[in-house]
């Protein structure tokens, strides 16, 4: 028996055309994408994956890379464009660890919930 991959949130953002459609040149969006992404686990829609609480989380630099490489289309973009101090677009930004809806709703479409009341022992 092969082992399965473990389920890759990053890879199925970029794999997605409908994220990428979204994301691209859209500062509010990758800036949300990237505050939930922080502070915050997924779990793909799979029965494999939520039996074995198979959650998938990043660190922030890295939620900042997937964010700036999704706003340019590049893959590898510069993480330094979401972090709080570089980020100036003082209207629309949310913070580090909240959960935006449309993201959480575009998440859903791709197969990914946020985990919720997740408990640290």
């Amino acid at each position: 028996m092969t082992d399965q991959p473990k389920p890759n949130l990053e890879a199925d953002l970029f794999y997605s055309q409908y994220i990428r459609d979204k994301a691209r040149n859209n500062d509010t969006y990758c800036q949300h994408l990237y505050a939930t992404l922080c502070n915050n686990e997924f779990i793909k829609a799979e029965v494999l994956s939520i039996l074995a609480a198979d959650h998938w989380s990043c660190s922030w630099r890295h939620a900042g890379g997937i964010a700036a490489g999704l706003y340019d289309g590049s893959f590898s973009g510069d993480y330094m464009r979401y972090y709080t101090a570089s980020f100036n677009d003082d209207t629309n930004y949310i913070s580090e660890g909240m959960v935006d809806e449309e993201i959480r709703e575009d998440f859903k479409k791709i197969g990914w919930y946020v985990v919720e009341n997740k408990v640290n022992i």
